[in-house]
């Protein structure tokens, strides 16, 4: 292309300008070093990202947060219905259409146009925190196999400390994978058939087989989506500054 030189300055006749010489090389490396370290950040995701991505407003007060604020509202009611009333069933039944609603936050987001970068960290923080709770709560009441309950428990704990020591050395991409999801989500069922079993003798039969069924798969896929921790821990620990999903 064909250029008109000026002092200190190039112009070509599509009317773009840039520096030249040792000052205007500076600047345009400054730009390409900028550039860089941009993609790296924009790459960066919240712990537990569902969608790998930080695309969203900063508004906290949307209604796909508000709904999942009313999801964890139900946490204490809960632990109520659990330990104080004594109503285990009435706690399985909770705890069922907690599990049944966890896709309708997501949905509502898409469908208002209020994806947040606070709802997308907080929505996946009240399901574990939810799903912790029930489980310690099984566990102290005896509402299911001890060893199913101290499996899936185990894998939580395990997950939840890889997240951290990665949030620590910097790394904020921790994409949960599919089968990350849906075996969270057939927890979600089988944790409710267990207590249902527990508090309801005349149903209890169909109850547990329709957890174990449910239930045995969804604590295979767990931890065999919790391995894909592994990989990310060792590239980060040998290069902690890399970024990977």
């Amino acid at each position: 292309m064909m250029r008109l030189k000026t002092v200190g300055i190039q112009t070509s006749y599509a009317g773009r300008r840039r520096p030249v010489g040792q000052q205007g090389s500076a600047l345009l490396v400054a730009r390409r070093h900028r550039h860089r370290r941009t993609a790296v950040v924009n790459s960066r995701t919240p712990i537990f990202d569902r969608d790998g991505t930080v695309e969203g407003s900063d508004a906290i007060l949307t209604v796909p947060n508000l709904f999942t604020l009313a999801r964890l509202l139900c946490v204490p009611i809960l632990l109520w219905l659990i330990h104080s009333a004594e109503r285990p069933y009435a706690a399985a039944v909770l705890l069922a259409v907690l599990g049944a609603t966890d896709w309708v936050d997501g949905y509502l987001a898409r469908l208002l146009n209020q994806q947040s970068k606070f709802g997308r960290i907080f929505d996946p923080t009240v399901d574990r925190l939810m799903f912790l709770v029930a489980l310690i709560s099984m566990l102290i009441i005896d509402a299911g196999p001890t060893w199913f309950l101290i499996a899936v428990f185990a894998r939580e704990a395990l997950v939840a400390i890889a997240a951290l020591y990665l949030g620590a050395r910097g790394v904020r991409t921790v994409k949960v994978s599919w089968w990350g999801k849906t075996a969270t989500f057939g927890l979600l069922f089988a944790l409710p058939l267990f207590l249902a079993a527990a508090a309801e003798p005349a149903g209890e039969g169909v109850y547990r087989a329709l957890a174990w069924i449910i239930g045995l798969p969804s604590l295979a896929l767990s931890w065999a989506s919790a391995v894909g921790y592994f990989p990310l821990l060792r590239d980060q620990t040998s290069s902690p500054l890399e970024v990977s999903t």
